[in-house]
């Protein structure tokens, strides 16, 4: 089940009354935002993780995600992905996102994007919960 989008305002409404904790088990949508993935890349994976990320997370609500993550980490200094873990965290729910970072740089990186501020209409925007921040 997914939090995100204007699909999942109204469980994300029973958590805000609720207060629960939430651990998100792919927070980084299995690399999506990496930069590896676009419209016109996603027939040519054929190992196992990169099928599955294409599979789960390659729609066009995803990529618009990815784009608008794309621009804010432009205006941010932030990469996308470190757009989309501040987007968890700032999400105005109790959420600790899981990640795995492999590397020493990785895991600051994430460690970067957990001190990131974003606006209640910047985690709108990014969530396509409306179309101007």
């Amino acid at each position: 089940m997914s939090l995100a989008g204007p699909s999942g305002a109204s469980e994300r409404a029973w958590y805000a009354a609720n207060p629960m904790a939430i651990i998100p088990w792919s927070s980084l949508a299995g690399g999506f935002f990496s930069g590896r993935y676009s419209r016109d890349n996603l027939d040519t994976f054929d190992r196992p993780n990169d099928l599955l990320c294409v599979e789960t997370y390659g729609s066009e609500s995803n990529f618009q995600r990815l784009d608008r993550a794309v621009q804010l980490g432009h205006e941010l200094g932030l990469s996308p992905t470190q757009v989309a873990l501040a987007y968890v965290v700032n999400s105005g729910l109790d959420t600790f996102p899981l990640t795995g970072p492999s590397t020493g740089e990785h895991f600051r990186h994430n460690l970067a994007a957990c001190a990131v501020t974003l606006t209640p209409e910047d985690v709108a925007w990014l969530d396509l919960s409306a179309d101007h921040r």
